[in-house]
């Protein structure tokens, strides 16, 4: 049988490289236990910042056959924050583009956490 997973739906995949969508300067420091993270696995065609993007969608639009779209207007984040593995130490300045180690135990990206490397 051939492997048929993809990055979106690896579910044997644990464990991944990912990076930081801005800096952390001294203007704007790490305050919290979260970092902002791109996932290119995940989204490689998204670019990789911490910026937004609106979106219009038509009005007949439905997502699938039961779920129609209620709203007109979508707001797409390119980055997602995460927390950070409790009980590691992480610096509170950092440029774009840090490497983190991402753990997925639930193999859903949104309950992960992460490891600073």
């Amino acid at each position: 049988m051939a492997n048929t997973n993809t990055a979106l739906n690896a579910q044997s995949k644990q464990v991944m490289k990912v990076y930081t969508a801005r800096a952390y300067t001294e203007k704007n420091p790490r305050l919290s236990n979260e970092v902002e993270i791109n996932a290119p696995e995940y989204v490689p065609t998204v670019p990789k910042d911490d910026k937004k993007e609106t979106v219009s969608m038509a009005p007949n639009y439905f997502a699938n056959s039961n779920f129609p779209i209620t709203t007109r207007v979508a707001t797409l984040s390119h980055s997602m924050k995460l927390p950070l593995l409790r009980g590691t130490t992480c610096p509170i300045y950092m440029d774009k583009g840090t490497a983190f180690l991402l753990f997925t135990p639930t193999a859903k990206i949104e309950e992960g956490y992460l490891l600073y490397i």
